[in-house]
């Protein structure tokens, strides 16, 4: 349990701190510790001191298979597994030429991609000056004070701990149970449960620690991120590793708003700071002194953004622009006739006819006489046509007359003038950006086309947008400016493209808490203000969208010090949360309104019975190919298909994948032996498999972790590739101990040695008098 800084929140009585190093106080600027090892074979390389043919992977297994010889060889001499890193490449010398250069270019590496975690750094700080001691506890190779070293390197100085044990040193280690009566033996005056132990590994920080009688608390990035990691590798292998995200998933307040808060670090967190940070750097770069967020998702956008210039001390003016899409509407009317009435109605499904006159005759909706038509009021395109008897020709014919059409261009001028005097005080001979979200730029289309029909100059303008589609191109044809954030690679045009059919969820986040712009009236001082409407999220709903906001800023201010993603890497998290949304996900933001912002005043829920109602059939026939058919639908029926059908069918979507995707892992296979284990109603097993990391073994844990299959062990046909009493925090077994394991369900995640291993099953079972339920992959 944390506070709201992120801080532990230690027991009253605690007198002696004690934490773990690596993945807890230390971070490594890699996802897996072991691509370390492909950055040291490149330098070793580029050195002359290793030879071309180990690059990449191949001196990664070389240098695992040492390690694993080295602590063989220890438990061998003297009964304990615990090694040093000379140990490691004392078992390289007959393949490397020089193993020695080889280790200082791993230290080297090592103490480049580390960094601090700034969160327990700070508590560091703080349990410095209320007095409270703390030691340091680690399971590592290094040396004590190669650990020191890098600690120090991050900004942990010696003055924040009383001492490091490092169980390369001591040869035991907190797993085993050696480090922490080190530990207590130099602590004898405290009682062990005045100890407070913190780490992220179950076994040894929390199961070993409270074995030892210590007060432990595990501290692990939240569940959702390795989720959201997972589904980012199978959507797009060899999507960069973003630090700041392990960061701001780490254990925070656990509450009934923690989904939201995940949501904004993790998911939004990623592609709105690197877009607001994208934006004042290249503001900065071409000269632009003023940046003009467009109202609403400049509530968001511009503290940020001025925080970034602010920080750099970049003299950036940051501010927000009352516009809308529902403000400048009237502006599209001023050539108004049926054609362009017929047009406007099918871009905006949601609109009744009504509401798009009032909008030309810039009126109430309810002020309107209708006459003869105040039957059809209220209809949509798609009501009319349902309609006999001509009545879309006949509301059509109103947008012909005369009378029509000359109030609608008074409209549309009238709101120009009033525009042109609201907007021009902050462009005075200034270079300005006009920031939106995205996708079409239809909005600073439209105000940079009322400037230019008012004789202002446009030159000095610039629109940004996050993502974009294609119709951009029309704009810019007609002279508009554009940068796009994901907008120069052919995956970014892929990821604007989903962002763009499903905007729902980010864009309500983004926009929730703020009324839009409705127009704009003259004061009695004659100057131009703004009209805002009310919110439109309340109660529940705007409680979640803050705790996302929240989530937001908590990457944001993490990230600041760390070199950004990439863009098409900071949108994939959003992209991918969209495409395939967990169960959690589809409920959660399922729930959001969403109002289309253009005058109708349609709200409905996302995932609304309309929605649910029109992928039912979709997955009631098992159509294929499910997800392309899914986004075909009327996005006025269903905004968010992905969505709705997840809370229809949780697995309908990841089984579509699995069934498309080239996967050469067991990813695809075990997530489907899985979900047949859980249709089957069962709720535990005993795990065996073949070939510990390589073989099916740890995608079977992580699809079971996945889909709430607990497996009470693991059994390895061959035990000699497996080290240690765990298996990826499952108890590992002998077969000779399944009988009284408690458990008789065994799943058999193999396939070339399933004869093998029913057999071997059979012989263990034999004279225990019981009888095991074997349970093959099938194929």
């Amino acid at each position: 349990m944390t506070d709201d800084a992120g801080w532990p929140m230690l027991p009253a009585d605690v007198a002696l701190v004690s934490l773990d190093v690596f993945d807890t106080l230390l971070f490594r600027k890699l996802e897996d510790p072991v691509q370390l090892f492909d950055i040291v074979a490149a330098r070793s390389i580029a050195a002359g001191v290793m030879d071309a043919s180990l690059a990449g992977m191949a001196f990664r297994r070389l240098r695992q298979a040492a390690e694993q010889e080295a602590r063989a060889a220890q438990q061998e001499r003297t009964g304990g597994r615990e090694v040093t890193l000379a140990q490691i490449y004392a078992c390289l010398e007959a393949a490397l030429p020089d193993p020695a250069a080889v280790a200082r270019i791993e230290l080297a590496v090592e103490a480049e991609t580390s960094l601090s975690n700034p969160v327990l750094r700070d508590w560091l700080h703080h349990l410095h000056r209320r007095g409270l001691p703390v030691v340091l506890l680690s399971d590592m190779y290094h040396s004590t004070p190669t650990i020191a070293a890098l600690l120090t390197a991050a900004g942990i100085g010696p003055d924040l701990y009383r001492r490091l044990y490092v169980s390369a040193d001591h040869g035991c280690s907190k797993r085993d149970g050696g480090l922490f009566a080190r530990l207590l033996a130099d602590w004898p005056e405290i009682s062990p449960g005045r100890i407070a132990h913190i780490g992220d590994d179950p076994m040894a920080d929390v199961g070993a620690a409270r074995k030892a009688g210590l007060t432990a608390l595990l501290y692990q990035p939240s569940f959702r991120y390795a989720a959201a990691r997972e589904r980012e590798r199978r959507l797009m292998p060899g999507g960069a590793y973003d630090p700041t995200r392990r960061l701001a998933a780490l254990p925070a307040v656990t509450d009934d708003l923690a989904f939201w808060r995940d949501y904004g670090a993790l998911i939004l967190g990623p592609a709105v700071a690197g877009y607001c940070r994208w934006v004042v750097e290249d503001c900065r770069r071409r000269g632009i002194d003023t940046i003009l967020c467009f109202w609403r998702e400049g509530a968001v956008f511009a503290p940020l953004m001025r925080d970034y210039a602010n920080r750099r001390g970049w003299p950036l003016q940051v501010e927000t622009l009352a516009i809308s899409r529902q403000a400048l509407a009237p502006l599209a009317l001023e050539r108004l006739d049926r054609a362009r009435a017929r047009a406007l109605l099918h871009s905006r499904p949601h609109l009744p006819w009504n509401h798009l006159l009032a909008e030309a005759m810039g009126s109430d909706p309810a002020s309107l006489d209708l006459g003869d038509l105040a039957d059809l009021a209220g209809l949509t395109l798609d009501g009319l046509l349902s309609v006999p008897d001509g009545a879309l020709d006949r509301v059509l014919a109103r947008f012909d007359t005369p009378a029509v059409q000359a109030r609608a261009k008074e409209t549309a001028a009238s709101l120009r003038q009033r525009l042109v005097r609201y907007v021009a005080p902050m462009l005075e001979d200034r270079h300005v950006a006009l920031v939106d979200l995205g996708a079409r730029g239809t909005t600073a289309a439209a105000l940079v086309a009322a400037l230019a029909a008012a004789g202002r100059p446009v030159d000095g303008l610039r629109a940004y947008l996050c993502y974009a589609v294609s119709d951009i191109a029309r704009h810019q044809l007609q002279g508009l400016a554009v940068s796009v954030y994901a907008g120069d690679s052919a995956m970014g045009a892929a990821l604007g493209t989903m962002l763009y059919r499903s905007p729902q969820m980010h864009e309500r986040v983004l926009t929730g808490l703020e009324g839009t712009t409705l127009g704009y009236s003259t004061g009695t001082d004659g100057l131009v203000e703004p009209v805002y409407d009310s919110a439109t999220a309340t109660g529940e709903e705007a409680r979640a969208i803050a705790a996302a906001r929240q989530g937001i800023a908590r990457y944001w201010q993490l990230g600041l010090d760390m070199p950004p993603p990439m863009a098409d890497d900071a949108l994939l998290p959003l992209y991918a949360a969209i495409t395939l949304p967990t169960p959690e996900e589809a409920q959660q933001l399922g729930q959001l309104r969403y109002d289309q912002n253009d005058g109708s005043g349609d709200e409905r829920m996302i995932c609304d019975e309309r929605a649910l109602d029109t992928v039912r059939p979709l997955l009631e026939r098992q159509a294929q190919p499910l997800l392309p058919l899914a986004l075909g639908l009327r996005p006025a029926l269903v905004g968010w298909p992905q969505g709705a059908m997840t809370i229809l069918d949780p697995r309908a979507l990841s089984r579509h994948h699995d069934a498309v995707a080239v996967d050469a892992g067991h990813g695809a296979i075990c997530r489907a032996f899985v979900e047949s284990l859980r249709a089957s109603g069962l709720a535990e097993v005993i795990l065996l498999a073949v070939g510990g990391e390589g073989g099916m073994g740890p995608a079977f844990i992580q699809a079971a972790a996945q889909q709430g299959l607990a497996v009470a062990g693991y059994v390895d046909l061959m035990p000699e590739l497996v080290a240690g009493r765990y298996f990826h925090d499952v108890p590992m077994l002998d077969l000779a101990d399944l009988p009284g394991s408690g458990c008789l369900h065994v799943a058999l995640a193999t396939l070339g040695y399933r004869d093998q291993a029913l057999t071997r099953i059979a012989e263990v079972f034999q004279e225990s008098g019981l009888q095991p339920v074997c349970l093959p992959l099938p194929g």
